[in-house]
């Protein structure tokens, strides 16, 4: 279930900061930033925003990486079924 929440997290926050212009035009204005430019990119921005959720969830280190992995791509494999990306 831990897995599931991590992955339906990442992958909201991730097309939120990536595809949404947010209240006020937030989002719009980070992802405008030079420095923020992987916010752009879906699959770069979900590689970081995992690492993110998995600092949360991880216990230890290399918990922390195989959660990040697995919170990538099962958000990945989301956003392909969704978007009709295949």
């Amino acid at each position: 279930m831990e897995v599931l929440i991590g992955v339906l997290a990442t992958y909201s926050l991730t097309l939120i900061l990536t595809s949404s212009a947010g209240p006020f035009g937030i989002f719009a204005r980070l992802r405008s930033i030079k420095i923020l430019g992987a916010l752009r990119c879906y699959l770069c921005a979900s590689c970081y925003i995992a690492g993110l959720v998995a600092l949360y969830t991880a216990r230890d280190p290399l918990e922390w990486l195989i959660m990040s992995l697995a919170y990538v791509g099962g958000a990945n494999a989301i956003d392909r079924l969704t978007m009709g990306r295949l």
